[in-house]
């Protein structure tokens, strides 16, 4: 039994391409859940290589006192249909999908769902966080929940956004939240008068 406490990184501050860290409002996010995660016994933070993912773990990590671990399983990949499956979405997705990079295509979701299954499978801590990005989050939601193969593409995952998956003693997993931001201020327009 545990807790997977899944973690989009903060806002980047520039172009996915350039594996930008952090913006200023993205170091804000993370440390505000830092701040929401400070009563939680979380036992590590995992994290995938891309910068923006790393900083928002070193964040979390530092504030909370504890470990982080990359790992390439928390990657930035994006599924995208085979030519067996294409016929299931509409020309406006065909064309998102075939406009993303060669380097995080991830073909049916394949090395996500590999992913998945390893992550679940390793020795971890019994609460974990993992920092990764949108589409990993959206991925691994739908597989956790026996969703369609294409429901990753509605689930939408804001920066520094919680989902929480919690394991029961039968090893499923349970949906506890998802996407969840309450921790992250509003930001100010001024007094109402």
């Amino acid at each position: 039994m545990g807790s997977i406490l899944l973690v989009r990184h903060g806002e980047a501050s520039g172009d996915d391409s350039a594996d930008p860290g952090l913006s200023s409002t993205g170091r804000l996010q993370a440390l505000a859940l830092a701040g929401r995660l400070a009563d939680q016994e979380i036992g590590a933070v995992w994290h995938g290589p891309k910068r923006r993912a790393q900083e928002t773990a070193c964040l979390l990590a530092s504030h909370l006192r504890i470990d982080t671990w990359s790992t390439d399983l928390l990657d930035d990949r994006t599924p995208v249909p085979s030519a067996r499956f294409r016929n299931e979405y509409t020309r406006r997705r065909l064309d998102w999908f075939d406009a993303v990079p060669e380097d995080e295509r991830d073909e049916d979701g394949l090395a996500l769902a590999a992913a998945w299954s390893q992550l679940r499978s390793r020795d971890r801590p019994r609460r974990v966080v993992m920092v990764t990005h949108s589409f990993v989050i959206s991925q691994f939601v739908a597989l956790a929940v026996e969703a369609r193969p294409s429901s990753w593409l509605r689930l939408t995952v804001s920066n520094a956004g919680l989902t929480i998956l919690h394991e029961d003693a039968a090893g499923d997993l349970m949906l506890r939240l998802f996407n969840d931001t309450t921790h992250i201020p509003l930001p100010s327009h001024g007094q109402v008068g």
